[in-house]
């Protein structure tokens, strides 16, 4: 698990609570309430460029689809670290 989506000691219980399910089920779609009631807006934002990807991901008929897919749009709008791990996923 990247350390940047591990909930903090200070993390509240709707944090908490939305990573297990994520943990429990990667595949999960959790519902918008969910994520609205992570309590801290910087969590709440690193949630939901993880689901982004993670959509992205489900939607991708393969790994080397979804990522020739980030580029083919015009603006890259997923974070360098998600490009670098998937690169790395694909040449194993």
């Amino acid at each position: 698990m990247r350390p940047e989506i591990r909930p903090a000691e200070e993390s509240g219980p709707n944090e908490i609570a939305l990573h297990d399910a994520l943990m429990e089920d990667p595949r999960r779609d959790p519902p918008a309430s969910a994520l609205e009631s992570v309590e801290d807006g910087d969590a709440r934002d690193n949630y939901r460029v993880l689901l982004a990807f993670l959509g992205r991901l489900k939607r991708a008929a393969s790994l080397e689809s979804c990522y020739l897919e980030i580029f083919s749009g015009g603006e890259v709008a997923v974070p360098p670290l998600f490009i670098d791990q998937l690169a790395q996923i694909i040449v194993r």
